[in-house]
């Protein structure tokens, strides 16, 4: 039997194979091609390994003495070698613990070992391929990451359908319109994308909220509909008011049907402020989900990887292996979260503050995460306001769709964070 009717027959006895792009479907890591032969010579080869295309000396990479001297640190294995397609065994499990004990719901569920990617978009680009196919819908808030359009519904030619994110009155999540839109989707599949802390308002739900998604996700699984729910976890963490709900919805999700598979999309790039190592993780959780029916996502997956871009950074898995063992990473965590929050706090105070503020603009709601989002009023134009404060102010901002404009607080120094909402408001009465 070939590996691809292996991998499909096992997935075939679960709601997943339904969940499949035809692509995602034809997907499968060729057990017996390049890298696996390579792997299986490594153990095995006590003469000398011919199977791996790189440069090797005394059984290690040929490296530039140039670049040696930057990793004085690190062993060569740890800096030049090819990876994995499915990334480093040791640093994909240290990334399922991590998981585990951030997210105390799991329980005894069983998830998958995270796959390794290039990244949160690299992540996401594997879970277009894998899972959604042309004229496809995807289900998002009206306020979502701009990356979503180019990778879904550019690359992908996805159908991107939107649910109100707030309440008009209330400025709380919009449960209702989210639980309508979900209800009136005729889709075999329904595909869903949620994102807290959400960019690019900084805003993540509350318990009750979390409480409203998962009995909504639960009765349409119940009535025999199958979801998947994909969580972007990108700045999982960071959370600044007790009433969040502070774990990824990833933990309930993933043991509350035999129809709902959960996708964690997240990463050590906002986390671990390790912006530039892309590296990303996709886990996969499924009530009664098993080893035999992970093993085959993780071999799709890893498939997929190789066919994208092979393997992802040796050195930047490594050296995340190395800060995840190292107690200091969980100390620097705290510090890095202290000095976001105090930001995000004084943005707070200067808004609650200046009443004078609300005659132009006015905030979304926030409590977590890089970001800010404000809205302006209908007389004003965001890409000008935009402009005057880049030309004459000296002070960037990102525009955005509704007349907004987004300010990420989390790269503003305390002291400059009054002067951006004055100079906002000073070119505001002016236009």
């Amino acid at each position: 039997m070939k590996p691809i009717d292996q991998i499909n027959r096992v997935l075939k006895k679960s709601s997943i194979f339904d969940m499949l792009s035809q692509k995602g479907k034809n997907l499968f890591f060729p057990n017996k091609g390049i890298l696996a032969q390579g792997a299986e010579a490594k153990k095995n080869a006590y003469f000398c390994n011919a199977t791996v295309g790189i440069a090797t000396q005394e059984n290690k990479p040929y490296s530039f003495s140039v670049f040696d001297s930057f990793f004085n640190n690190l062993e060569k294995n740890e800096v030049y070698n090819y990876s994995s397609s499915y990334g480093n065994t040791e640093l994909r499990q240290l990334w399922q613990q991590k998981i585990i004990k951030n997210t105390p719901s799991l329980q005894n569920n069983p998830i998958s070992l995270p796959i390794v990617t290039a990244g949160l978009t690299g992540s996401l680009s594997a879970v277009s391929e894998i899972f959604f196919q042309k004229e496809d819908n995807l289900i998002l808030p009206d306020q979502f990451w701009g990356n979503y359009r180019l990778l879904f519904e550019v690359r992908g030619e996805v159908n991107i359908v939107n649910f109100q994110f707030f309440e008009k009155d209330t400025n709380q999540f919009n449960s209702q319109d989210f639980k309508k839109v979900l209800h009136e989707s005729q889709d075999k599949v329904i595909k869903v994308l949620l994102n807290f802390p959400n960019n690019p308002t900084g805003y993540s739900i509350t318990k009750k909220d979390a409480e409203r998604i998962f009995a909504t996700i639960q009765k349409l699984a119940e009535s025999g509909k199958k979801i998947m729910v994909i969580l972007d976890d990108a700045y999982y963490g960071l959370f600044y008011e007790e009433n969040i709900y502070k774990e990824s919805l990833f933990g309930e999700l993933s043991q509350l049907h035999e129809n709902c598979l959960a996708i964690k999309v997240c990463g050590a790039t906002k986390e671990y402020c390790v912006w530039g190592f892309r590296i990303g993780f996709i886990t996969y959780g499924i009530k009664n989900g098993n080893d035999e029916i992970y093993s085959a996502l993780e071999q799709k997956t890893s498939g997929c990887i190789r066919g994208m871009i092979s393997n992802c950074s040796t050195v930047s898995q490594n050296i995340m292996i190395k800060a995840l063992k190292n107690s200091q990473s969980e100390k620097d965590s705290v510090i890095f979260f202290d000095l976001l929050q105090k930001r995000y706090s004084i943005v707070k105070k200067i808004l609650n503050k200046k009443k004078e503020y609300s005659d132009y603009f006015q905030p979304y709601p926030f409590n977590s995460g890089y970001f800010m989002l404000v809205k302006l009023n209908e007389n004003l134009d965001n890409e000008k306001i935009r402009q005057e404060l880049l030309e004459r102010h000296g002070i960037g901002v990102i525009s955005l769709g509704n007349n907004d404009l987004r300010i990420a607080f989390s790269s503003v120094e305390e002291e400059q964070l009054p002067i951006i909402f004055e100079r906002l408001f000073e070119v505001c009465k002016n236009q």
